[in-house]
């Protein structure tokens, strides 16, 4: 007000979260109720690290993209992959109308993107690159795709190993080209690129 910093009260509301709960169509996959969760921390946006019965997951809520969609994509690809390099999912917290509220994945302690990290060794990068790619033809011979490929979807476990995240579809300019969004081609580009992003910080 006048250039200066003041609180005030006012009648405005954010309309968020955009989404909603969606109905479960998973009745494969474990649920808890959301009064089981206890938040332990803020990781991103919509993203957090919890507990339930002292156990230790990292929640998606279904309100991250802002497109139920996206979260459906998420869970109907990861309930139905098993492999190292692939983030696991856990279970999906419902509400008390039995609503999916978010996803729980496998929690990744001390977890660093490979977009941030700073220098990569020969052996790091060769053996990631084939992790990668283990991880792709994984997804493609299941007939699913990857989507959102590059290095902010790639994290690093603490035993050095890669897992893949995020697969609510989309993708990123700079790592998939516009024709090959959604699509094998796309993947297998991508991971081209991210390999080469690993071979510049090769010290």
């Amino acid at each position: 007000m006048n250039g200066i910093l003041q609180p005030r009260q006012h009648d405005n509301y954010l309309k968020y979260p955009l989404t909603n709960p969606i109905p479960n169509s998973f009745p494969d996959v474990p649920t808890f109720p959301n009064s089981a969760v206890t938040r332990l921390d803020h990781l991103d946006n919509e993203i957090f690290k919890v507990a339930i019965n002292d156990e230790v997951f990292c929640m998606k809520t279904v309100h991250r993209t802002g497109d139920e969609a996206n979260f459906i994509r998420e869970v109907t690809i990861l309930q139905q992959c098993s492999h190292p390099f692939i983030i696991q999912l856990k279970g999906l917290v419902i509400n008390d109308d039995a609503h999916v509220e978010a996803m729980l994945t496998e929690y990744i302690a001390n977890a660093e993107a490979l977009h941030d990290r700073k220098q990569i060794d020969t052996t790091e990068a060769t053996r990631w690159a084939e992790q990668m790619k283990e991880a792709i033809d994984y997804l493609h011979d299941n007939g699913f795709v990857w989507g959102d490929a590059k290095p902010h979807n790639v994290l690093i476990r603490e035993n050095g190993d890669i897992v893949l995240i995020d697969f609510g579809g989309g993708a990123t300019s700079g790592w998939v080209e516009q024709k090959d969004y959604e699509s094998v081609t796309g993947d297998l580009r991508a991971w081209e690129r991210i390999v080469e992003f690993m071979r510049k910080k090769v010290t």
